[in-house]
């Protein structure tokens, strides 16, 4: 009795669709993800960096508020040292007759993060005769110096007593970068800044220069 086997076999086409991806089909996902990655990561980039300038700048304007009442309040002559990396809260101690760093208190030297610097421009006085805070500060500071006694360098921003404050803008920013922000301190204490963390120039050009 003849028994007739059959057997099934696949169809090269067939064969070739259970294989995985093509090598073309590889190289296409990788440049994809590639032009993903140039758009995204600037992008990334420029959102962090907006934001730490923001910080730092919210930071410094509180510090600026808490002087200016402790000023008002306590009576105190205090201060602000301004360094490209750094800002230091000071009180003038009238017995060792300088500018002295807070012992206790929220009030303390504060320290720029990497990637941010500080640039600072005294605003100029209106020009009516009257002595600038800045001078008075320092007419009152020289009276403790002794004859040839070299001065200590002087901090940039005085808070009087009386709730005045010297003027001056501060300009924070990421070197190498397109980002600054501003705060303008003025006379009364009050902080006004640029706040965007802002990209100055064209906006594509700035986007080629993160590139």
């Amino acid at each position: 009795m003849l028994t007739s086997v059959s057997t099934s076999r696949a169809s090269p086409g067939r064969l070739c669709r259970q294989g995985g991806f093509s090598l073309l089909e590889l190289l296409v996902v990788v440049v994809l993800l590639g032009m993903l990655m140039m758009v995204m990561v600037p992008r990334l980039i420029r959102d962090d960096t907006g934001r730490q300038l923001q910080q730092e700048s919210a930071r410094i304007s509180d510090m600026v508020s808490q002087l200016t009442e402790q000023a008002l309040f306590r009576g105190d002559l205090l201060a602000l040292r301004l360094e490209t990396d750094a800002v230091e809260p000071l009180r003038y101690d009238w017995q060792e007759e300088a500018f002295v760093a807070f012992e206790t208190g929220p009030l303390r030297r504060h320290g720029l993060p990497e990637g941010v610097s500080l640039e600072w421009d005294t605003v100029a006085p209106a020009d009516d005769g009257q002595p600038s805070l800045a001078d008075a500060a320092e007419v009152i500071l020289d009276d403790g110096e002794e004859p040839g006694e070299e001065p200590e360098p002087l901090p940039q921003v005085f808070f009087f007593p009386s709730g005045e404050v010297s003027p001056i803008t501060l300009r924070l920013y990421a070197p190498d970068t397109v980002f600054e922000e501003e705060l303008h301190i003025t006379s009364i204490g009050t902080s006004e800044s640029d706040r965007d963390g802002r990209e100055f120039g064209d906006q594509e050009q700035a986007e080629e220069a993160l590139q």
